[in-house]
């Protein structure tokens, strides 16, 4: 995703309110590390209040949405955009895209209902990925390159903020798209990224915030590990069946 204007209001809105209480920027690898290193997660980490920041910002931004409007040409849409690209995080969602049938990219649930001198900011505001069934849609996936420096709580935040909009869009707009009652929420991306914030296969500050944001939010938060062969980005459709495999293994 895009870091959108309304997510840099909720990055200093964590910060203003005190919600993760670390020496250094909370988003930064710093923090994250002084996160890891303690022996009182809740003493660093308040998720209610991280939960209350981003509803507050999710509800203030819905306020933007016009009641009767009908959404622009990609709104709702279950795309699968699947053309080369060259960044790595970017090949990653179109052969998981290609990969999977059920996953689908570059999902905006805003554009074309707010009023057109908004229609600059929501066109580009779109999920990574999402996965969908009969219709319906079931998680919402925040994907990460190995290469990403944004740490795996800021990525959490970022993707439950697309949450909480779709929650408040939903009670004021008939969208063409439902979502499950049972809905994810994950941050996807390959063992490098964790490994690059001292995250090895099992973590404990990984559970201790997925599993406290659940409790909040009614959603299963997660945080995902994608084993990828060495090079298999770079041999496009001749590894699909192996990408998929390797997407099922680390949602389980």
């Amino acid at each position: 995703m895009n870091n959108s204007r309304l997510f840099q209001n909720i990055i200093q809105d964590l910060c203003k309110e005190k919600a993760f209480r670390t020496k250094e920027i909370w988003h930064s690898k710093s923090a994250w590390r002084e996160m890891l290193n303690s022996d009182d997660f809740a003493d660093l980490i308040n998720v209610q209040k991280a939960v209350d920041v981003i509803k507050k910002q999710a509800s203030l931004f819905c306020e933007k949405v016009e009641r009767g409007r009908s959404g622009g040409e990609k709104f709702c849409s279950l795309r699968k955009i699947i053309e080369k690209r060259s960044k790595e995080e970017d090949r990653m969602e179109r052969l998981l895209v290609a990969s999977v049938d059920t996953m689908y990219n570059r999902f905006n649930f805003l554009s074309g209902l707010t009023a057109t001198e908004f229609d600059g900011q929501t066109k580009h505001m779109t999920i990574d990925l999402v996965e969908a069934k009969d219709g319906k849609v079931n998680a919402f996936i925040e994907l990460k390159a190995r290469n990403n420096r944004e740490n795996p709580l800021s990525a959490l935040c970022e993707v439950v903020m697309y949450f909480l909009l779709f929650k408040n869009v939903q009670k004021k707009v008939d969208l063409p798209i439902e979502r499950t009652k049972r809905f994810h929420l994950i941050v996807l991306a390959p063992e490098e990224y964790y490994l690059y914030f001292g995250e090895g296969q099992d973590s404990p500050l990984l559970e201790y915030i997925s599993s406290s944001m659940s409790k909040r939010l009614g959603a299963i938060c997660k945080f995902s590990k994608l084993k990828i062969p060495e090079g298999c980005l770079n041999r496009a459709n001749k590894d699909l069946e192996t990408i998929s495999s390797a997407y099922q293994e680390a949602i389980r």
